[in-house]
């Protein structure tokens, strides 16, 4: 994951003469899907990378066009990682520890399950967008 984040850096602006590259939010989501998969997944209820992924999917109304504006195998990744959260039978337990401070819960968590179906079909070829292959 880190060679397609950084491929698909963008540049910022920080002031007269001063540029920094960074992650796109598609690599940065990929990067933190990858992080959870290697330190979080053992404990998701106290993973705070898994805290990122879904703070990021909460916060960013652009996420899933810029998913959709992202290379082939990255769009792929996000779709496999947002699949198989989905697929987690603690899925819902976790959505709620995860974002239970948020200003309205309930609402914060049914738009990045929506989010999280979004790009899990994103990633189907689109003769199977709606059929769950498992």
């Amino acid at each position: 994951m880190t060679r397609l984040a950084l491929a698909t850096a963008v540049t910022a602006t920080l002031g007269v003469g001063l540029a920094i590259r960074h992650a796109s939010a598609p690599g940065f989501l990929a990067l933190k899907w990858a992080a959870y998969q290697d330190r979080g997944r053992e404990d998701p209820l106290y993973s705070d990378d898994l805290l990122d992924v879904l703070a990021l999917l909460a916060s960013r109304p652009t996420l899933v066009d810029e998913v959709a504006g992202a290379p082939r195998e990255l769009r792929t990744y996000l779709a496999g990682q947002s699949r198989a959260f989905l697929a987690d039978p603690n899925a819902e337990d976790l959505l709620a520890a995860h974002l239970n401070d948020a200003q309205d819960p309930a609402v914060t968590i049914g738009a990045v399950r929506g989010v999280l179906h979004t790009l899990a079909a994103r990633g189907r070829p689109s003769g199977l967008r709606g059929i769950i292959v498992e």
